[in-house]
């Protein structure tokens, strides 16, 4: 199902914009257009001496997000608001990036499935259920990424610590060896998951409140992976 907020997806591709690289195209051999000065020849015999000039934009960094949707996750509001926040995430970047991911993970008999939810222009879901291994998956999601990439971000959405595999401590050296940018987004967070987070993962973590929070967030975020 899609959640995309169409008014949150329009800030989103803003701040991707404004730090997505332009690349310019020309498409010559027009009737109508600007005069291109390189076919001017033809301008007595086909007429098509002119061209048009297009403005593209692509985002370099590669990006996956991913999604906890363990047990905890399971609240149907809190489930909608984490659908809601990562498809129009995921939206905006795959708008200037046709490589973006999105992945949810999940206990299933004792086994953590990481599931890739997009799959031929549509969204799919999972029903939260288990332990939380943040670490195994941070590390599981880090290894899907093209390591000649240079710019590589995982940004994560979860509501709570990690209570199952390794350490997420584990993770981020992992990451900070392969040079992958890490943010982790927590939602519907009480004042003790917060404090766990915080634990956990320092400075890498970010409370989103409300909606309107995410571009504030993600914009910073993009900033600094592209510095």
């Amino acid at each position: 199902p899609n959640k995309t907020d169409e008014q949150l997806l329009l800030k989103l591709k803003q701040i991707v914009k404004a730090n997505a690289q332009r690349r310019t195209t020309y498409n010559r051999g027009l009737v109508a257009g600007k005069v291109d000065r390189r076919r001017l020849y033809r301008a007595q015999t086909t007429g098509k001496a002119f061209l048009m000039k297009k403005n593209q934009f692509e985002l370099l960094n590669e990006v996956i997000v991913v999604v906890d949707a363990t047990g905890s996750m399971a609240d149907p509001n809190k489930w909608n608001q984490a659908q809601t926040i990562s498809q129009t995430l995921f939206t905006a970047i795959q708008s200037f990036n046709k490589n973006a991911r999105i992945f949810t993970y999940n206990e299933v008999k004792d086994k953590c499935r990481l599931s890739e939810i997009f799959i031929g222009n549509r969204f799919y879901t999972v029903l939260p259920h288990g332990r939380t291994a943040s670490g195994e998956v941070l590390i599981a999601t880090a290894m899907k990424l093209n390591h000649n990439n240079k710019k590589s971000t995982i940004i994560h959405i979860t509501d709570g610590a990690s209570n199952w595999g390794c350490g997420v401590k584990d993770a981020i050296r992992y990451c900070e060896r392969k040079r992958i940018s890490l943010l982790t987004l927590g939602i519907a967070c009480n004042p003790s998951a917060k404090q766990s987070l915080r634990g956990e993962y320092g400075r890498l973590v970010q409370f989103i409140e409300k909606l309107d929070d995410l571009p504030h967030l993600f914009g910073n975020q993009l900033r600094y992976s592209m510095g």
